[in-house]
């Protein structure tokens, strides 16, 4: 038998509204319910909703590779914490593709620069990575803001290079 690798269950607040975890926190129900989570985003193409009756989620099908495109699933993600009370962004450990996503939020909502979500982030979960292809994407992103009239929606699932007309 293989050994089951578990962490202890984590989540951090990172605003008044997000806060941002493992899976082993968004599988323990006392954490939820003492933060008084209303929403969960998992952000990991094999993790499960743990209470689908309790609260109501968004799966994005990511993995944690260099690899994965993140700009498809950018403005789905911020829609759904936009319309959280008190939202759990999480992935496996709660350190890249989790992480990456609310930096992703925080640099389109404030308008900040990569790196100052990133150190903000850092500052309320320390063990925050996203991976070398998310920090691409995400000063992609930054870019972007730096634009006049970037809009996200031109992403999609099914192609992410056809920009609407």
């Amino acid at each position: 038998m293989l050994p089951v690798w578990k962490e202890p269950p984590s989540i951090d607040q990172i605003t008044e509204k997000i806060f941002l975890g493992n899976e082993c926190g968004a599988h323990n129900a006392e954490f939820l319910k003492e933060r008084g989570i209303t929403h969960i985003l998992i952000a990991g193409n094999y993790l499960h909703k743990k209470f689908p009756k309790d609260y109501q989620y968004l799966k994005l099908p990511l993995i944690d590779r260099m690899t994965q495109d993140l700009f498809p699933y950018f403005q789905e993600a911020i829609d759904f914490i936009d319309s959280s009370d008190r939202i759990l962004v999480h992935c496996a450990g709660g350190m890249s593709r989790s992480a990456a996503i609310v930096i992703a939020y925080l640099m389109v909502k404030n308008k900040w620069k990569y790196q100052n979500a990133c150190e903000f982030v850092k500052e309320k979960r320390a063990i925050v990575c996203p991976n070398e292809g998310f920090v691409i994407q995400l000063k992609r992103l930054e870019e972007m803001i730096g634009s006049e009239n970037y809009d996200l929606s031109i992403f999609t699932t099914t192609n992410i290079f056809i920009k609407k007309s």
